[in-house]
């Protein structure tokens, strides 16, 4: 099989670059030949870049009208083909540019020789002989088979503009902005314009100015794509950090969801049952599961107190000194867990990374102790065992090495609350882009907690990956202390297209 086929066997996601010169033509799109904004009256000009003759006034019009420019009625590089080729040959800059001779040797790659030629119309009138080394890279072998396959589109006389909607400017009572990317469009139109007038009268600068017009269209290329451009300021483009895609897109909130980092799962396990994910479930992180689970962890939790103290106000609570445990009167639990102080310490648990171990403190009416806390009692267990022994009959009290006993914190409810409401339910685990039909798939949830956990019984409930807590950790600084990355099975990986990288989950 050929090294290129192979290249592209498994593919996703596939982008064919636009052919600009039937775009402009399907759609009958006007050129702009004006780099001036607007008229001395204050209105857009006729063939400017926010010209109402061109892009219209009505918001459908100005949101769907693109227009381009000519390029002074020469051949240059398509930017995204100008890009892949830098990244195969940097000679070829040298060659747009003009500043060093270049010939095609006999294995068809460019060589410096002083006797040779240069400019982007040598590499027009070359470029079926023109070749590129091969090396055992991928990307590289898919950016020649690139190269190679639309060689037909490499070489562009216009270039697209945007509808004016997208670039609209800003103004205020002193101060009337155009923004970046109407910037590098005027400076284009000046390059063009300014084009013409050299090859008219037989200038010597005009093989610099064809550098810096693809230069600009390189500058325009990386506003949209990569976000950080020559004298453009970052986070204006539409990839990476700062960019568009990033701004409008992730920082939305969805309603019920997370975005998440994978993660390898822990392997420090005898055997796979051991494992906290498998292929039917994935480990979600427990902050994730209350943001995704948020109204049924919140009944959950309102019932947990209402059950316990509502109707039983005398219980037995630890003192906060002697760390005893003793029988007193609560007061209004309603009031003391209200739905608002719930969701308060969701909120905390869920965004206070560094103080996510905090006590359950419980208002009492002795004057003595007017806060007390809960009582947390679990019994340690070997879960195979305690299935086995469960099915014999045996008592759980027969089961186990020891007991746990402490003060209760908001951890342990939302551990409990979460594995409860988590038990029925499943999973949208998304890979973005979607390229196929394998990057979505819903999955079964465990419930992924501390660094640490072990094997607890609590009120005759086997949790086998509970979050290990002492006393000793209330307090601390919880920022390593927590999982807070998605947990999968590994097979998944190959559907997906992907490896461990930014995933989203959302409640289904």
């Amino acid at each position: 099989m050929p090294i290129l086929q192979e290249a592209t066997q498994k593919k996703f996601f596939e982008v064919e670059p636009l052919d600009i010169e039937k775009f402009i033509k399907i759609n009958e799109l006007q050129p702009i030949t004006n780099p001036i904004f607007f008229d001395f009256n204050g209105a857009p000009t006729p063939n400017g870049l926010l010209s109402n003759e061109i892009f219209g006034i009505t918001f459908n019009d100005r949101a769907n009208t693109f227009a381009y420019i000519n390029l002074g009625g020469e051949w240059f590089i398509n930017p995204i083909f100008y890009v892949t080729w830098k990244s195969l040959d940097r000679n070829i800059v040298k060659c747009v540019n003009g500043t060093s001779n270049f010939v095609i040797s006999n294995e068809g790659y460019l060589e410096e020789n002083s006797d040779g030629e240069t400019g982007i119309e040598f590499l027009r009138k070359n470029i079926d002989r023109i070749k590129f080394k091969m090396t055992d890279s991928q990307f590289r072998k898919i950016g020649i088979e690139f190269m190679n396959r639309f060689k037909d589109r490499i070489f562009i006389k216009n270039y697209l503009v945007i509808p004016a909607y997208y670039r609209d400017v800003t103004t205020t009572e002193r101060y009337m902005g155009v923004g970046d990317i109407n910037k590098l469009y005027s400076q284009l139109i000046m390059a063009s314009n300014s084009l013409r007038e050299l090859d008219k009268y037989g200038l010597s600068l005009y093989e610099a100015n064809k550098g810096r017009i693809q230069e600009l269209l390189y500058n325009i290329y990386e506003y949209f794509t990569q976000g950080t451009i020559n004298k453009v300021s970052a986070g204006s483009g539409m990839a990476k950090k700062f960019g568009i895609i990033d701004s409008a897109v992730k920082s939305k909130t969805t309603d019920y969801g997370s975005r998440l980092v994978i993660s390898a799962p822990e392997l420090k396990v005898e055997n796979t049952s051991d494992m906290i994910c498998d292929i039917d479930h994935a480990a979600i992180p427990l902050a994730s599961v209350l943001a995704n689970f948020f109204p049924y962890v919140l009944t959950y939790v309102r019932q947990f107190f209402e059950n316990e103290y509502l109707n039983n106000s005398i219980r037995e609570v630890i003192d906060r000194k002697t760390k005893k445990s003793y029988k007193t009167k609560l007061k209004d639990v309603r009031v003391a867990f209200s739905d608002d102080i719930i969701k308060e310490e969701m909120d905390r648990f869920i965004h206070g990374i560094a103080n996510r171990l905090r006590y359950i403190e419980l208002p009492t009416e002795d004057k003595m102790h007017p806060i007390d806390y809960i009582v947390f009692k679990g019994r340690y267990v070997d879960p195979e065992e305690y299935k086995n022994k469960s099915k014999s009959n045996y008592a759980a009290s027969d089961i186990g090495a020891g007991i746990l006993e402490r003060r209760m914190t908001w951890c342990d409810l939302f551990y409990m609350a979460a594995v409860e409401v988590t038990k029925d339910k499943m999973v949208l685990i998304t890979r973005y882009p979607i390229d196929s039909c394998y990057n979505q798939f819903p999955c079964g949830i465990h419930v992924n907690s501390t660094t640490e956990t072990e094997s607890l019984v609590i009120n005759g409930t086997l949790y086998e990956h509970y979050p290990k807590i002492r006393e000793k950790d209330v307090g601390r600084n919880t920022t390593s202390f927590f999982v807070d990355t998605l947990n999968m099975s590994n097979v998944y990986l190959g559907s997906i297209g992907g490896d461990y990288k930014l995933l989203h989950c959302s409640l289904q």
